[in-house]
C-alpha cells in the first residue's frame, strides 16, 4: 500500500512540474517542504536538477540518502543564493507561516527572473479548519 501511494505522489508531482513548465523555462528546481522527496524524484525523472529544503533534519537526511541536495531551512529563511532556482514547488507549506508576505519575498529572492512557482494550499473552509480554528489559523 505504501509503495502504491508513493508512486501516486511521485506521478502527481510530475504532472504538477509539467504544468509549471507550461508557463516557464526548465531550470533547477527547489522543493520547499520536501518531505520524503516525492517531488525531487519526479524532477529527476524529468531530467531536472532538484534541491529540497525542509524544517525537519530527518527528512533532509532521507532526501540526501536518495542522492539529492537537501538543506534544513524555513520558508522565511531559505539557505540559498539569490536567483539560484528556475522552478519552485511548495505544496501545503505556505499555510504554515504566520508571515506569508515575508515567505513570498524569500521565494522571490531565490527565484531567477522569468522563473515559475507552483503553490498548492488547502481549502480554508475545510472541516478541520472550521472545527479546530486555533490549529489551522493560517489556512
Amino acid at each position: 500500500m505504501y509503495r502504491r501511494r508513493s508512486w501516486r505522489r511521485i506521478q502527481k508531482s510530475r504532472h504538477q512540474i509539467l504544468d509549471l513548465l507550461n508557463h516557464c523555462e526548465p531550470g533547477p528546481l527547489l522543493d520547499v517542504g520536501c518531505s520524503l522527496g516525492y517531488t525531487l524524484l519526479a524532477a529527476r525523472e524529468l531530467g531536472l536538477p532538484a534541491t529540497g529544503v525542509d524544517v525537519a533534519s530527518s527528512v533532509v537526511d532521507h532526501c540526501r540518502g536518495q542522492g539529492f541536495r537537501a538543506e534544513v531551512g524555513t520558508l522565511e529563511h531559505l539557505p540559498f543564493e539569490d536567483g539560484e532556482f528556475g522552478l519552485i514547488v511548495l505544496k501545503h507549506v505556505l499555510e504554515h507561516t504566520p508571515r506569508p508576505k515575508l515567505a513570498i519575498g524569500e521565494l522571490r529572492r531565490v527565484l531567477r527572473p522569468g522563473g515559475g512557482i507552483f503553490v498548492a494550499v488547502p481549502y480554508g473552509g475545510n472541516r478541520k479548519a472550521r472545527t479546530d480554528p486555533q490549529n489551522h489559523k493560517f489556512f
